[in-house]
């Protein structure tokens, strides 16, 4: 699972570096870790990813699309800088 979030809220602080997460999914609890990256060529990258899967929600990151419907690299870049990207991967 992957969320986004502004680069100057302060949630995502708390999984900087990992940390155990506790999630309700479909009413059950799922153990969890959480990561929040930082770093923003990664963030770029995963920014990047995201949108090329949900290009439609592009426009809430004011990031523009290409005429053949891509995301614009240099959008995404500048979005990086003011966002965070947390991982939460579910512990089996």
């Amino acid at each position: 699972m992957w969320i986004t979030s502004q680069r100057q809220r302060t949630w995502w602080r708390n999984l900087q570096g990992g940390a155990p997460v506790t999630l309700v999914l479909q009413g059950e609890t799922r153990l969890a870790r959480g990561l929040a990256i930082e770093e923003p060529a990664e963030v770029a990258d995963s920014l990047a990813a995201y949108l090329k899967l949900a290009p439609g929600l592009a426009r809430y990151f004011d990031v523009g699309l290409d005429a053949g419907g891509e995301p614009i690299m240099e959008d995404i870049a500048r979005a990086a800088e003011q966002r965070v990207v947390v991982r939460i991967d579910l512990v089996k």
